[in-house]
């Protein structure tokens, strides 16, 4: 099985951590990053900091993130059907 798991092809484990990566953007960093730019004091001094915080003010982040959330959560159950039979590489690749 662990020989089985090192010869699964190269795009499962680029899509694992493709997935992983979006679920993550969509459930911390994006939601975080553009609150903080809303409330800097320093971007809100020129014309084009003002712009950027009227702009990530009226941006939908919920639905945005949500739809990384569910992008990455699909793709992981996905790739984890795919190859339950071999536990080493789900667990390897994306629990971990």
């Amino acid at each position: 099985m662990s020989v089985e798991a090192n010869e699964i092809r190269t795009r499962y484990t680029v899509l694992a951590g493709f997935f992983s990566w979006i679920t993550l953007a969509g459930f911390i960093t994006l939601p975080n990053t553009f609150t903080s730019l809303q409330a800097s004091s320093s971007l809100g001094e020129n014309k084009g900091g003002k712009f950027v915080q009227n702009t990530v003010r009226n941006l939908p982040l919920i639905p945005f993130a949500t739809a990384l959330c569910l992008l990455g959560i699909v793709g992981t159950i996905w790739l984890w059907g795919k190859h339950k039979k071999n536990y080493i590489w789900p667990t390897r690749h994306l629990f971990l």
